[in-house]
């Protein structure tokens, strides 16, 4: 589960964090379920569930 900390989103499994502002805009294949970025080569495999509820996050951490 991804949650918004102090304008970063924090992976609560993983522990893995990034910034809104470094990785830039999500962009989310569904059929392939992989979550991409516009700013950075990142790929993060993700169900469309798991994706709704990282883009909640993602919208509050660009808002701290």
């Amino acid at each position: 589960m991804w949650v918004s900390e102090n304008g970063q989103l924090c992976n609560t499994k993983t522990k893995r964090r990034l910034s809104p502002q470094q990785y830039g805009q999500p962009i989310y294949f569904e059929n392939l379920g992989e979550l991409y970025f516009s700013a950075t080569d990142i790929v993060l495999s993700m169900s469309a569930s798991e994706f709704d509820q990282f883009s909640l996050e993602y919208e509050k951490a660009l808002q701290d």
